[in-house]
């Protein structure tokens, strides 16, 4: 039990680092997420030992899982290139709806979804160990965009179903999993984005496959929302969909990085106490080159920070019509 609550201490103070900046222990004490019982990160799908980041495991195979959330994954994918770089069998297992999408790496691993039946590996490794087997700084971030690209079949899909381009689009994400422990602090409701939809000479598109009960009757009042929930099957539809938005306004979920993978300018207004990745104070991301981070400045308190969104949207579609 000690141990236990250990682990758990250290991984606290893992993830506090790495707000911080402070990625060389960061890294180090989030490894201890492995020794947290009941986290995901523990449930290992073979028996095979983890991968040190630098023994070559040939093609006798390195599996690589997807542990946590669809967005840590996505974020995570960026390193999957430097590991088949390295030669040798590679299989990355993820959950189905990211398994299309993913394809778009280059190299392009063995794909499997999570729980698939897959030939025996001489090595694994969780995708959150990955940075620390990179030895990743702030500096030292991968953070070339796009490293992912929506499939083509989808490309075509979606454009025929937007129809041609009139007007700048901006996609719009308000919430995320309901299951997430801080779902309740990082989605908004729907309501709070309608000062957005009073801006003129713009289409606004709806980019979650969901809309939430307590958001129906907004969605009433924004009669212009475009919403596509039944047509998004996986992250691969959302990364089309994406691919034909000018701009990207998405709360810290999925759709946020996939938008950011993709190199699609992307704002992402944070809650107070904002995920360790996106650091703290900054406007920029070293993850993503095409990011801007909105944060609040008292916890739980969007109205100013969509009024931001309000007073930059006219700015940022001015530089649009420049071009």
């Amino acid at each position: 039990m000690h141990a236990h609550r250990d682990a758990e201490t250290r991984g606290r103070i893992g993830m506090e680092y790495l707000r911080q900046g402070f990625h060389s222990d960061g890294w180090a004490l989030y490894e201890s997420r492995l020794d947290i019982d009941g986290h995901p990160a523990r449930s290992l799908p073979t028996d095979a030992p983890l991968w040190d980041g630098r023994a070559p495991f040939g093609e006798d195979g390195l599996l690589l899982w997807h542990e946590q959330g669809l967005g840590d994954a996505v974020l995570l994918l960026r390193y999957v290139p430097w590991v088949c770089q390295m030669g040798g069998r590679v299989v990355l297992a993820v959950e189905a709806p990211l398994r299309r999408l993913a394809a778009s790496l280059s190299p392009v691993p063995e794909l499997i979804c999570i729980g698939d039946v897959f030939e025996d590996v001489a090595v694994q490794l969780p995708l959150f160990s990955l940075p620390h087997r990179r030895r990743t700084r702030v500096a030292t971030i991968p953070g070339q965009t796009p490293y992912l690209a929506a499939p083509a079949d989808a490309l075509a899909e979606w454009r025929t179903r937007l129809g041609p381009k009139s007007l700048p689009r901006i996609g719009l994400i308000c919430s995320g999993s309901p299951i997430n422990e801080q779902d309740q602090h990082r989605s908004i409701p729907l309501g709070l984005f309608a000062p957005l939809l009073q801006i003129p000479g713009v289409e606004f598109h709806f980019l979650q496959n969901h809309l939430r009960e307590s958001d129906q009757a907004a969605r009433q009042a924004m009669p212009d929302l475009r919403l596509h929930c039944d047509a998004i099957g996986d992250l691969a539809d959302v990364a089309a969909l994406a691919s034909e938005m000018d701009l990207v306004i998405s709360v810290c979920t999925a759709g946020a990085h996939v938008a950011g993978a993709l190199g699609v300018p992307t704002w992402i207004p944070l809650q107070r106490f904002a995920y360790h990745i996106w650091l703290t104070e900054r406007e920029d991301s070293p993850w993503y080159p095409s990011v801007r981070l909105f944060r609040q400045t008292v916890l739980d308190d969007w109205e100013p920070v969509i009024e931001r969104l309000r007073i930059e949207i006219p700015a940022f579609l001015a530089g649009l019509s420049g071009r």
